[in-house]
């Protein structure tokens, strides 16, 4: 579960300051209102803000975009109609990730944030962060909650190619390193003659380099490997007292 929380503070004071001036200033409703909406729409992530029933009052447009729904079907209804909703779209991890960041938040004011990754099939595959975080008056009084949804399908891609990079890099690297190894100890051998006695020590050194340049190759293939979700874990018994 991730724990990031910055990209929440600027909406939920946003939304703390807008709830509050719906509910104390009723002659300036309409003017909040408009505040409400130029604010949403301005975010470039999807934005469901809840009241303090749990009932989804405000959407922006980019949520529908980002999750292709219809918004407007939303207004009103219960945050775990929306959840099960989200929970038909999740398979797996995502499915996990999901309900773990709902019932930590659900029916609990005092949580400031929670956050997980989802990946979202429609209408074609992207990766979300979902975020979200309690709106408070003076950090006491409860107004509602935020949720924001936001797309780093980018970032996703990104990451991806990197990752590929340094594994295609290091097999690259793996291969001639190995055919200078096979030679160094060759020479180191005697198989292309007596070796000078002048030259035991740079081949040693050259000996000790590739193994370290062998090492630091199969450091980045296992780096790849974690970022790629494909390592293997080998389980095995351990005496704790020799270690």
């Amino acid at each position: 579960m991730l724990t990031k929380t910055d990209p929440l503070q600027s909406l939920q004071k946003d939304m703390r300051i807008l709830l509050q001036h719906l509910q104390n200033h009723k002659s300036s409703r309409r003017f909040a209102e408009a505040n409400r909406d130029t604010i949403l729409e301005s975010i470039n992530d999807g934005v469901l803000v809840l009241d303090d029933q749990d009932n989804i009052r405000y959407t922006n447009r980019k949520l529908g975009e980002i999750l292709a729904i219809d918004t407007l079907r939303w207004q009103d209804a219960h945050i775990s109609q929306f959840y099960n909703f989200l929970l038909d779209q999740s398979t797996g991890q995502d499915l996990h990730r999901l309900q773990t960041v709902y019932y930590s938040v659900l029916g609990k004011q005092n949580l400031v944030a929670d956050a997980c990754e989802l990946t979202w099939p429609r209408p074609k595959t992207r990766y979300l962060e979902v975020y979200t975080g309690p709106i408070r008056h003076d950090q006491r009084m409860y107004l509602g909650r935020v949720w924001k949804f936001e797309d780093i399908s980018h970032q996703k891609e990104l990451e991806q190619m990197k990752v590929e990079l340094v594994s295609l890099a290091s097999h690259q690297l793996r291969t001639p390193l190995t055919a200078i190894r096979g030679y160094l100890k060759m020479i180191e051998g005697g198989d292309y003659g007596e070796l000078p006695a002048k030259l035991e020590q740079p081949l040693s050194v050259l000996m000790h380099s590739t193994e370290k340049m062998r090492d630091l190759i199969n450091d980045l293939l296992d780096v790849s490997r974690l970022d790629s979700g494909t390592v293997e874990v080998k389980l095995q018994q351990v005496d704790l007292v020799e270690v």
